[in-house]
């Protein structure tokens, strides 16, 4: 079982990846961590807007690392990704996308372009941080794995 696990909660974005054997052994396939502590440094302290932000702006890139790590990252061939964006079933997704991010706008910007790009990596589970934590960050995590459990049917 190959697990994708988000991490919001705070002033830090950061996505693993584990694999599970049937024997409960696990072996981390990635763990990409994105510190907002030089953004925050000049408030003293975390500032939880300014990590919601943030964490809008670096979820998508923190994912691409943390799959190109496990080797799971497969680009769609150029004429496919054509396909996907014309299908309107594919338009249907984007849009329920659209409206799941309607609060994380820079997320969703950068969100489509990746699921455009990229084969759905095999991942049998996605699990995110609900708490504790700071609350507008906690959600941006939390939209996000909505997001991508929908278009991935995870």
């Amino acid at each position: 079982m190959i697990i994708l696990a988000i991490e919001t909660s705070c002033d830090d974005t950061g996505v693993a990846i584990l694999e599970i054997s049937k024997t409960g052994d696990f072996n981390i396939l990635s763990n990409i961590i994105s510190s907002q502590i030089e953004v925050h440094k000049k408030y003293g302290g975390g500032y939880p807007m300014l990590a919601k932000r943030e964490h809008q702006k670096n979820l998508s890139a923190v994912l691409v690392k943390a799959l190109k790590e496990a080797k799971l990252l497969k680009s769609l061939p150029a004429g496919r990704q054509e396909k996907i964006i014309s299908s309107s079933h594919i338009k249907a997704k984007f849009e329920t996308i659209r409206y799941i991010l309607e609060r994380e706008p820079e997320l969703c910007k950068k969100i489509i372009p990746f699921l455009q790009k990229y084969e759905t990596p095999a991942i049998d589970l996605i699990t995110v941080t609900e708490g504790p934590g700071l609350e507008p960050c906690l959600w941006v995590g939390i939209n996000f794995v909505k997001a991508l459990s929908y278009f991935w049917n995870t």
